[in-house]
């Protein structure tokens, strides 16, 4: 038994690090892992409730990940998006599993709402929703349970032209177990010549973040860069990455790779279904 609990708190180390390391999907990493103001279609489940009205097309996003290439640790990933009658419906569903020793599942829906020039060029994302099922189960904690944990975001979206435009994004999480309250928020900038550029910040988790995706290039593909500062405590982490994203007729494949200084690296494929 006293094996088994070393074996698990090595493991549950590893996922600790994934969970402020990891990426919800491969564009996402390869971006530094911060898209509250920049996730598109199903990804935005995860970056930010309110971007699921950013646009009107439909999707399913599936992304799967060996963390850190670590034997019998892995992590997999699916979303849905909906827009109905000018309401987007999204829900997704997160599996981590460590061999025998630790599973964690988590399953949520959203609902978001996009209005249009409150100001000028200017349109608001309004998103909402709720963790339906987050539960974890290890040799050594047993389970356990969490129901009904409210989520929230917002987006401003400002064009200055065709050519440019700036959206200021933000998403929030309650705890009620905790009674903390949890949020994060990025800028981004669209330069439709160059791509976009992208800062983040997660204050409760001190991580701070930077990125870019360029433009399509050849109508086929995006290459994306970004890095990650880790300040838990004294010590500054950094995780850099890049990648990959290709774009045919009725689905995109993003590929990325992150590299962390402590773990080293690990690989990311996501694939995204337009519907």
């Amino acid at each position: 038994m006293k094996r088994m609990k070393i074996i698990f708190y090595l493991l549950l180390y590893f996922t600790t690090v994934i969970n402020l390391n990891a990426f919800d999907n491969a564009r996402s990493a390869a971006m530094g892992g911060n898209l509250i103001a920049l996730s598109e279609g199903a990804e935005a489940n995860w970056g930010n409730p309110a971007l699921l009205s950013f646009k009107d097309e439909n999707n399913i996003i599936i992304t799967y990940q060996n963390p850190y290439n670590t034997a019998n640790l892995i992590s997999a990933k699916i979303g849905y998006k909906q827009t109905v009658n000018e309401i987007a419906f999204g829900i997704f569903m997160d599996i981590l599993k460590a061999a025998n020793v630790y599973s964690d599942t988590k399953i949520g829906v959203n609902l978001s709402k996009r209005f249009n020039n409150i100001f000028r060029k200017t349109s608001l994302l309004l998103g909402s929703g709720i963790i339906i099922r987050d539960n974890s189960i290890d040799i050594v904690e047993k389970s356990n349970y969490r129901y009904g944990l409210p989520v929230g975001g917002f987006d401003i979206l400002y064009r200055i032209n065709y050519k440019t435009q700036i959206s200021v994004g933000a998403n929030f999480k309650y705890d009620y177990r905790e009674k903390k309250s949890y949020s994060k928020s990025s800028l981004s900038i669209l330069m439709r010549k160059i791509g976009n550029f992208n800062i983040g910040i997660d204050i409760d988790d001190k991580k701070y973040s930077a990125g870019f995706e360029s433009k399509e290039l050849f109508n086929l593909f995006k290459l994306r860069m970004g890095i990650t500062a880790n300040k838990p405590d004294k010590d500054v982490s950094l995780t850099e990455s890049g990648g990959i994203g290709f774009s045919f007729e009725n689905f995109v494949l993003d590929f990325s790779y992150v590299y962390n200084q402590v773990l080293s690296g690990y690989e990311l494929i996501s694939i995204r279904f337009i519907l």
